[in-house]
């Protein structure tokens, strides 16, 4: 029908075959763009347990046995993937070994690995967050998460934690069964979330050069996509056709990174149904895309800086009711006062014994204490505000109307 002029058919195998590629690529924006969102989740549940225990280890410090013990089982409670928490003295010895009240006991394999990572942590020379390899238990897979308690060589505290209610949010990215999934834990080892056969190659990956670059670039903590080929991807355990790579990192306060990563197969892109639906959407797509993207441009600038002064707001919001829970658990008196010295709040324990309220002094709160007590009182405020760093009086007292010992901090 053509004649001898088959440029027309030419055109348009081209076309569509520069459309299938450009399609496979939209492809996997859209698979990063859902590993972004998947990791963001994991991020946020990493950053909280970062940050429980940089609070729990500066309080540590600061308690008694008794009110250790209470502080961490209120811990434990409030925080479901919570196992167990055991803290190490200056010495590393065992100081306190506090298990979740809910369980009916922690098995000795986790807790002799929980000790482990407590004492590498106490005997590391930075004060940064040391976490164990995976522990497998059940249905569970457990991880120890540890740090110094004040700067290195002064103890630890190791929280035993259930990860797969985090984890598990990123099999979300492989809800189509053309994508598998490899996550990589601190130690660049695979998770067991990941896909069975990948997570075998990645412990071996030089056999396969580009699988190999991508295994690279996640325990480095980069970010990126890659095409692998078909001979690669059968190796793989993916039908034969290019396979499309995306990995991000999972950053970890304090730690070193994880990273996640989702492989598409291109087979089904190459049908000849899609490659029609291509053909015929591809111009009119292209089109729309050119018209909106300056004003996309602007929209996602905007919602960037919005995404991420909420995320800001929600940690400050959750770190806040973490230590109002913790210390409304502490059986000691605890009142936190502004600049000027005045009571903002106080917790369960005072509420018990004193009737404060927001605003007042601290002889409005404590009426019945002498004025050689209130002035003790105000002096250790007054010094730690000076010295801007924690202060500690050990004082017999008149508080309550008779006089007691008191181990005061501020």
């Amino acid at each position: 029908a053509f004649g001898t002029e088959p440029v027309p058919l030419t055109w348009t195998f081209a076309l569509i075959r520069s459309e299938q590629r450009g399609f496979a690529e939209r492809v996997a924006l859209q698979r990063l763009e859902q590993i972004d969102t998947a990791t963001q989740a994991v991020d946020d549940d990493f950053d909280d347990v970062s940050s429980d225990l940089e609070f729990a280890a500066q309080a540590v410090g600061l308690l008694g046995e008794q009110e250790l013990t209470d502080s961490l089982s209120a811990m434990l409670a409030m925080a479901k993937p919570y196992r167990l928490a055991i803290a190490l003295d200056p010495q590393c010895n065992t100081r306190q070994v506090v298990a979740d009240p809910r369980l009916p006991s922690v098995p000795e394999p986790l807790r002799a690995a929980a000790e482990r990572t407590a004492l590498v942590a106490c005997q590391a020379d930075d004060d940064g967050l040391v976490t164990s390899l995976n522990l497998s238990s059940g249905d569970e897979w457990y991880r120890v998460f540890a740090r110094p308690l004040d700067g290195p060589h002064s103890g630890s505290l190791a929280f035993l934690v259930d990860t797969r209610p985090m984890l598990v949010r990123l099999q979300a990215v492989t809800a189509d069964r053309a994508t598998e999934l490899l996550v990589l834990g601190p130690h660049g080892m695979a998770l067991p979330l990941s896909s069975p056969q990948i997570a075998k190659a990645s412990a071996t990956p030089s056999a396969l050069p580009g699988f190999a670059n991508v295994i690279s670039a996640m325990r480095g903590g980069d970010r990126g996509t890659r095409r692998l080929d078909a001979s690669e991807a059968q190796r793989l355990g993916f039908p034969n056709a290019d396979v499309l790579a995306v990995w991000v990192p999972i950053p970890v306060q304090g730690g070193e990174d994880w990273s996640a990563a989702a492989f598409v197969s291109t087979d089904s892109l190459a049908t000849p149904g899609a490659l029609a639906r291509i053909a015929l959407t591809g111009f009119g797509g292209t089109l729309l895309l050119v018209a909106l993207g300056a004003y996309v441009a602007v929209v996602a600038r905007n919602e960037v800086r919005t995404t991420e002064r909420l995320r800001h707001a929600v940690a400050e919001a959750r770190l806040h009711e973490r230590a109002e829970l913790l210390l409304d658990h502490v059986p000691s008196w605890v009142l936190a006062l502004d600049a000027s010295g005045r009571v903002i709040a106080g917790n369960q324990a005072l509420a018990d014994v004193a009737s404060f309220r927001a605003g007042a002094t601290l002889a409005a709160t404590f009426p019945a204490a002498s004025q050689s007590a209130i002035e003790t009182l105000n002096n250790l405020v007054r010094d730690a505000q000076l010295n801007d760093e924690p202060q500690r009086r050990r004082a017999r007292l008149q508080l309550l109307g008779e006089r007691g010992a008191f181990d005061l901090r501020a």
